[in-house]
């Protein structure tokens, strides 16, 4: 199929230009065609067209190559100043970076090219409320964008969160999460997020999983709601085999989605898979090279004896702890979970890794501030 085929095929599902929407598998396939053909083509930004800018700042986005994301909305605006749809790619892109205030000038920019929009709107009470935890302005326009449009499932699902998590009203957020799903039954942000309000609230776990499925169902490759039943399976149900096939799932759909990649890496140590879990870690510290992320991977060559190497990990794991009481915290948490596990009773390896995590916290506390 020729390049501009692809592309005119492409561009007939006009969801593919928004960063945070995901792609079906038909319209993946058509897309990576697209990124092959176009690498066939001259890649100077001069001769893309705003719809080719667009596709391809998506690409990025997805691939977490932020600064050539920007880049690319950026020249795409210069096509079309007033594209709404740009502006808001490029604001989530900003808010990856920590940009806040120029994510919330092209926030600001989209809604006043269209007012009356209900999706910009509550896009920006999502901003307001991720980024500047400003809650009272979030709800604000939240209401405005359900009085513009109190049909549309996606709006009704976050705000249903925000009076969740922010207002502890779990009343009306059930009603509007069941409003959402009673609009849209195949929704799958709105199945698999009641799915979870019914486990962490309600703790309701057979209703929870009936929809955690029905979201599945819905959309196979909605990694959030692969990446949830997965800690459900594990944490609910006790199911290890269950929730690693969906950690599996997850992590295929969002290949970089760093919760995924750590609730999996610490499932495989906790089935004692330590060699898969020090794979996926190594990912994970590519992606989010964090303190857990290296204590987890000492965890594991502990336990396989590989005791120099396990030192390496813990030492670039507490050089990356900013604080003493992090520190504590990291520590604490490790002894919790040992002796859930009954490990702290056990003698051998398991017992040295209680013994180390003391001598370590003892010998490296006057270097933490």
């Amino acid at each position: 199929m020729e390049y501009r085929e692809i592309l005119k095929r492409l561009l007939k599902d006009e969801s593919i230009f928004y960063v945070w929407n995901p792609i079906s598998v038909e319209t993946r396939e058509l897309f990576d065609r697209f990124l092959r053909a176009r690498g066939k083509e001259n890649n100077k930004k001069a001769h893309l067209s705003f719809e080719e800018l667009m596709l391809l700042g998506v690409d990025s986005y997805k691939n977490r190559r932020f600064d050539e994301a920007a880049d690319f909305f950026k020249t795409a605006l210069g096509i079309r100043p007033d594209s709404t749809i740009a502006r808001l790619n490029a604001a989530s892109v900003s808010e990856f970076t920590g940009d806040f205030d120029l994510a919330e000038t092209l926030y600001v920019e989209a809604m006043k090219i269209d007012p009356e929009n209900p999706r910009i709107i509550s896009f920006y009470a999502l901003f307001l409320k991720r980024c500047k935890k400003d809650f009272k302005t979030s709800e604000e326009y939240f209401m405005k964008s359900i009085e513009l449009d109190g049909e549309n499932p996606s709006i009704l699902t976050n705000y249903a969160l925000f009076l969740k998590e922010i207002k502890g009203d779990y009343e009306a957020a059930n009603e509007y999460f069941k409003k959402a799903i009673d609009i849209d039954p195949i929704c799958a942000g709105a199945l698999g997020n009641y799915a979870l309000f019914l486990r962490e609230v309600k703790e309701d776990f057979n209703a929870s999983e009936t929809y955690f499925r029905k979201a599945i169902e819905t959309d196979p490759h909605y990694a959030v709601a692969l990446g949830n039943y997965a800690l459900f399976l594990r944490e609910a149900r006790e199911d290890f085999d269950g929730a690693e096939l969906y950690f599996r799932k997850a992590i295929e759909a969002d290949p970089d989605n760093v919760a995924h990649l750590g609730n999996y890496a610490y499932l495989l140590y906790e089935s004692e898979k330590y060699e898969e879990a020090i794979h996926i870690i190594d990912r994970l510290i590519a992606l989010n090279p964090v303190d857990w992320v290296y204590f987890t991977k000492g965890h594991a060559l502990l336990a396989m004896g590989r005791l120099k190497e396990a030192e390496e990990a813990y030492t670039k794991g507490l050089s990356s702890v900013d604080s003493f009481k992090r520190l504590e915290e990291l520590i604490n948490s490790d002894l919790s979970m040992m002796k859930e596990k009954g490990l702290i009773e056990e003698e051998g390896i398991k017992n040295i890794k209680h013994l180390l995590r003391i001598s370590f916290l003892n010998t490296y506390k006057e270097n933490i501030k």
